[in-house]
């Protein structure tokens, strides 16, 4: 496996960013909603 050039620590400030942090979870709701329709 390739080690990612960025480590856990750097992306810290990143998810206490309430802009960051709501974008990662309406992308997660967004790829469970695309998951149930294509189980369809």
């Amino acid at each position: 496996m390739a080690r990612w050039p960025l480590s856990p620590r750097d992306f810290v400030p990143l998810w206490n960013h309430r802009l960051f942090a709501h974008l990662a979870t309406g992308g997660y709701r967004a790829a469970q909603f695309v998951m149930f329709v294509v189980s369809l």
